[in-house]
């Protein structure tokens, strides 16, 4: 019987916090990939994703003023940005959607509860989860080493809630993620290790999924992650 926690962590490796699946598959209704691993002692549930990774920050050029902003992250990876716009100035929804997941891999690489409003929304079921999950690995002293970096190949706007996308606060991104081919390994405070994180998604396919952001952070890094619903799994 695999452990609660570490299922939970790993069922939704490339995306997070998921409300549903279309594929309806059981175990992965709160998720968007479903990776296994092996025993470990017993904790609590929830679904979210997880790995460690690194991405290079927004630089400014001496022509343009970038409006990006650096949030702070763990000394075992560097900060991460939200460029609020690509070279012709519309958003880039996948450097959002993937720097968010970046930010995520960082918190379960040193979990703190304190810092989910890098990644989520106040509410809903992403700050849910993450902090059920966040919590109790910290409690056990617990954290994730290594892992694939988390990539997300194509990233497109299905739908805003306002009359323009300048005035929504609430959107829907539909996005394919990178299979993470190594999850990683969950290790205990002394470097033992609790489990490997081995990834359910079949080689050859890439997950993907429907995001809710909300419109909550700072100019140059608005969005936060509501929800996450998987879609299907396509062939990579």
């Amino acid at each position: 019987m695999k452990h609660p926690l570490i299922l939970a962590i790993v069922i939704a490796v490339a995306f997070t916090a998921c409300s549903g699946d279309d594929t309806a598959d059981p175990t992965t209704t709160q998720s968007a990939t479903a990776p296994s691993t092996t025993t470990a002692p017993s904790s609590v549930a929830s679904t979210t994703s997880t790995t460690a990774t690194t991405e290079p920050s927004s630089t400014t050029s001496s022509s343009t003023t970038s409006t990006a902003t650096t949030e702070p992250s763990p000394s075992t990876a560097p900060s991460t940005a939200v460029p609020a716009t690509d070279p012709t100035g519309e958003t880039d929804w996948r450097r959002v959607l993937e720097t968010l997941g970046l930010r995520r891999q960082d918190l379960y690489r040193e979990p703190d509860v304190t810092r989910i409003g890098e990644v989520c929304t106040d509410s809903g079921p992403c700050a849910e989860q993450l902090e059920v999950q966040l919590g109790d690995m910290a409690s056990k002293g617990w954290h994730i080493e290594g892992g694939d970096p988390y990539t997300v190949l194509e990233a497109e706007l299905e739908d805003f809630t306002g009359d323009t996308l300048a005035t929504s606060d609430i959107v829907t991104v539909v996005a394919i993620v990178r299979r993470q081919a190594d999850g990683g390994t969950i290790v205990d405070a002394s470097g033992t290790v609790v489990a490997e994180v081995d990834p359910d998604t079949p080689e050859g396919f890439n997950p993907q999924a429907r995001v809710t952001l909300a419109r909550v952070g700072p100019a140059g890094d608005e969005w936060r992650i509501v929800d996450t619903t998987r879609i299907r799994e396509v062939p990579a």
